[in-house]
């Protein structure tokens, strides 16, 4: 080719074809990739999610990881509640304590005494205000137990019969219920996590 086979144009028509871009920091560059990669973001969300969970669930769940209510020992999230009347809702843990519990799922107190037959397979409980009255009294009747894996059992309520529970509704009081000392599960799993994720860190740090 010779140079007078190009045609060559003026300063004012050229065109600069190089892209320009903006200056990305570090972290920018960062946030970037991670947008573009939705397993990651995911995946941070959640890591967020934990970290709220641990840190700040034990400022707002009012119970202690090592708290112990003796009252409420292995109570599931779930109860099956018994409606003995129009005021009284009673549910029966695994430790054979009868509860006082609201309509609505709160537990309120534990039947304070208990009497033991152990030839007829009944118990008497009784329920008294803070002035030492009885409230309630309440007989379970275990007769018909066989299985020993299975509680079961017939509330006797004056002189009615309740063989089988009315509903089962959430434990309001403790969410994920407590275990068999009477401890918040709900507070050991934030406690639990919270020292999960200090593992993590210092780990990664090293």
């Amino acid at each position: 080719m010779k140079k007078t086979d190009f045609n060559y144009i003026s300063s004012e028509r050229r065109e600069d074809k190089e892209q320009v871009r903006k200056s990305l920091t570090y972290w920018q560059d960062v946030w970037r990739r991670l947008k573009k990669n939705r397993l990651a973001l995911v995946g941070l969300i959640s890591v967020v999610i934990v970290m709220f969970f641990a840190i700040l669930g034990p400022v707002i769940n009012p119970y202690s990881y090592n708290k112990q209510h003796r009252d409420y020992k292995n109570i599931p999230p779930r109860l099956d509640v018994y409606k003995l009347d129009d005021d009284l809702y009673v549910y029966m843990s695994g430790m054979l304590d009868l509860i006082h519990v609201s309509e609505d799922g709160h537990l309120l107190a534990r039947f304070q005494e208990r009497d033991d037959d152990f030839i007829n397979r009944t118990y008497t409980y009784r329920l008294f205000d803070e002035e030492g009255n009885e409230i309630a009294s309440v007989i379970a009747d275990f007769a018909n137990q066989t299985d020993s894996d299975t509680v079961d059992f017939i509330l006797i309520y004056e002189g009615e019969e309740f063989e089988e529970a009315d509903d089962t509704i959430w434990n309001l009081t403790f969410i994920l219920g407590t275990d068999r000392n009477g401890r918040d599960l709900l507070a050991r799993v934030m406690y639990g996590t919270r020292v999960s994720l200090i593992i993590a860190f210092v780990a990664a740090l090293i």
